[in-house]
């Protein structure tokens, strides 16, 4: 999933280039676009990931095929790049000769009146340069934005199985953002980072409890100096056991001292 503002521009100029074979891709891709504009403070929500994921399978996933209609025109596009050994020209005039030679049966007897390129002879071509065009496909930046996209992510649908079901209620109800690679847990109106780190959790409770300056306070009175700040999924019950575990909090504890006697008369 991107992660910036970049990011998201770059993988939608990309899929616009196959928007044609993108059903409903200005409905899908508009929660996307409104991420873009240039007020707009960027953060990854659950429905441009779910609209991130259609167009990924949209674009990574065969299409249903048809036969074709063979009283309309067949157009052959050609694009190459001029980084190689050999010039841009030399290179999609090769690719419009290996293009002919695989789909000549489409070519052949269309019905477009229009031939642009007549007399091209493909017996000298060597299949060594054909076989290193074949085989160039990052050249192509269509084609190598269109592999990554098929090992990018592959592992998000077994990760989020395996979450344990608060994750999986909170990320349903949408409360997970990311802003500028960091993970944040809101609710109502406060947004929190998400810690996951244990190390990172037990300074926390250093900071909040043991400080000097935190004076070893009550479990309700810890819970409501760390709820504006960090949240995880078993943050209340952390924060009750490491109160009872605390050595001063329970020497200072009105719960656990002697009680006061009865009022007497003088």
């Amino acid at each position: 999933m991107p992660q910036t503002k970049k990011e998201i521009m770059s993988f939608l100029g990309f899929s616009r280039y196959y928007r044609q074979h993108l059903e409903d891709f200005a409905i899908h891709a508009r929660s996307l676009y409104r991420s873009c504009h240039q007020k707009t403070v960027f953060e990854v929500k659950k429905e441009r990931i779910q609209t991130y994921e259609k167009i990924r399978y949209a674009l990574t996933n065969a299409p249903l095929l048809l036969m074709p209609d063979w009283k309309l025109p067949f157009k052959l596009y050609i694009d190459a790049c001029g980084e190689a050994r050999y010039g841009a020209s030399q290179m999609e005039c090769l690719c419009l000769v290996w293009a002919l030679e695989k789909l000549h049966y489409y070519l052949d007897g269309s019905a477009e009146p229009q031939i642009p390129i007549e007399g091209i002879d493909i017996t000298d071509v060597g299949t060594e340069f054909l076989e290193e065009v074949r085989d160039s496909y990052k050249l192509n930046r269509n084609c190598h934005i269109l592999t990554s996209l098929l090992d990018k992510d592959c592992k998000d649908a077994a990760l989020a199985n395996s979450l344990d079901d608060i994750w999986n209620t909170s990320y349903d109800n949408g409360r997970f953002h990311l802003f500028d690679g960091i993970l944040y847990h809101r609710y109502k109106h406060t947004c929190v980072m998400v810690l996951c780190s244990r190390l990172l959790i037990n300074k926390l409770f250093l900071e909040f409890h043991d400080n000097i300056y935190s004076g070893h306070l009550s479990e309700d009175r810890t819970m409501e100096r760390i709820k504006p700040c960090a949240w995880w999924p078993s943050w209340r019950k952390d924060v009750i056991e490491y109160c009872h575990s605390c050595d001063r909090f329970q020497k200072a504890n009105k719960a656990t001292v002697k009680r006061f006697g009865l009022m007497i008369h003088i």
